[in-house]
């Protein structure tokens, strides 16, 4: 009897063994069923789920436009190949970099691996913006090398955001109450880091990006490339761009700050006049309706008052009773 039994366990014991190989063998295949699935074209490899819903040629025709926009700027030749993940899903957003992103995030940049995770759902609007913007992260890279290091956290973004076009009316409409509020951020505040938070970190992009484009409009537009010529020369972030400017680095902020207050108080008294030319217009409108109003009431009125000025005869059937037309005029009913 203690053999069978241990025949019989041992051949248990094997029977759980295969399920337990055949569920794993089950599991694996259900993940590769789920996996994601990859495309290569040219220099970029997309990463997408079965259930993403995108236009592979629409996604491949805004990377090859901004690697030959970006290549051009940063002075690059044939930049080596990227990986481009896309999520359709805030899960699988999360999921792809490993930690929780804030629900504003568009898209990331891991500059040492060469790949991008783009969201989609956030970066719909502005697709195109955002690839060239992550793309611009991973260049940067290649055109600086370990010097990439030197440059801060809000001019590595300022870069993206110009070159990549980027820019909407939210941000001018939450820097433009920055400006006026005095709450623009200090940039040794987003020197390494910027805000979690959505409104400060909109408000550290915007103000990043128009310091440099600031720079190119009062410098010359040359202050990008020189500023990127000085930083792999060995140059500090500072020193390069003082040298790409031509003046201190406090004289470039302070007359970036002096020319936002007239900007975007030119542009809010421009809003007041709008304002206030809808407001006399619909002042003028209501006007003209009360005027119509009692125009008509006061000839009714008239109207009334010659009806009863007439005598009883003017009245009977042998008379029609007369009545003025719109000129004033009498005339008789027939």
């Amino acid at each position: 009897m203690g053999l069978r039994h241990a025949d019989t366990w041992g051949r248990r014991r094997r029977s759980l063994d295969l399920c337990a190989l055949l569920c794993l063998l089950v599991v694996s295949v259900a993940s590769a069923a789920e996996d994601v699935y990859q495309e290569t074209r040219g220099p970029f490899t997309i990463h997408y789920g079965p259930r993403t819903r995108v236009d592979l040629d629409r996604i491949i025709d805004f990377l090859t436009a901004g690697r030959e926009q970006l290549c051009g700027a940063l002075g690059l030749e044939d930049p080596r190949p990227v990986d481009v993940t896309l999520c359709e899903t805030a899960g699988e957003f999360d999921e792809a970099l490993g930690f929780d992103a804030p629900w504003f995030y568009a898209g990331v940049a891991f500059a040492d691996e060469r790949e991008m995770v783009i969201n989609l759902p956030v970066a719909a609007l502005e697709l195109k913006q955002v690839l060239t913007h992550e793309l611009c992260h991973i260049y940067l890279s290649d055109a600086l090398g370990d010097r990439l290091a030197v440059v801060p956290r809000w001019m590595n973004e300022a870069i993206a955001k110009s070159l990549s076009d980027e820019w909407n009316e939210s941000e001018d409409i939450l820097l433009r109450d920055a400006v006026l509020a005095g709450h623009l951020l200090d940039f040794e505040q987003i020197e390494r880091s910027f805000p979690a938070e959505h409104r400060a970190s909109t408000i550290a992009y915007a103000q990043s990006a128009t310091f440099l484009e600031f720079a190119e409009s009062r410098y010359g537009p040359g202050v990008l490339g020189r500023y990127l010529a000085g930083v792999r020369g060995g140059r500090s972030h500072g020193a390069a761009l003082t040298d790409a400017c031509g003046v201190p680095l406090t004289v470039v902020q302070e007359e970036w700050l002096t020319y936002l207050r007239k900007h975007y108080r030119k542009v809010l008294l421009l809003y007041r006049i709008d304002e206030l030319i809808f407001f006399v217009m619909a002042v003028l409108v209501v006007a003209a309706v009360i005027a119509t109003v009692r125009r008509r009431r006061r000839w009714e009125a008239s109207q009334s008052h010659a009806d009863r000025e007439l005598p009883p005869s003017m009245v009977s059937p042998e008379h029609p009773r007369p009545c003025q037309d719109r000129q004033g005029k009498r005339r008789i009913h027939s």
